[in-house]
């Protein structure tokens, strides 16, 4: 019986672990879509939203008066429209 038990128990996590290493992304974010974002509108943190990184996008929308959010959004734009496609799936989708 306890042969059983740990038979089904084995079975499970492998079961788990290849449901998480296959795991839907519902609404998958794109690069191009963020680098835009965040070159045209990126000084009120409008890329960040997208990315759900509401908390960074609310700092930037709070700071937009000063302008440096803009210049960060402008960097941040570069990386992700630069960045390798599966670099940036692992970190946003």
């Amino acid at each position: 019986m306890k042969n059983h038990n740990q038979n089904n128990s084995r079975n499970n996590l492998n079961q788990n672990s290849f449901q998480n290493q296959n795991k839907i992304v519902k609404n998958p974010k794109s690069k191009i879509v963020a680098g835009l974002l965040a070159l045209l509108v990126g000084g009120l943190g409008i890329h960040k939203f997208y990315l759900n990184e509401g908390g960074t996008g609310i700092f930037m929308l709070l700071f937009s008066w000063t302008f440096i959010p803009m210049v960060i959004a402008f960097f941040q734009g570069i990386n992700y429209l630069t960045m390798s496609d599966e670099k940036f799936d692992n970190l946003y989708n």
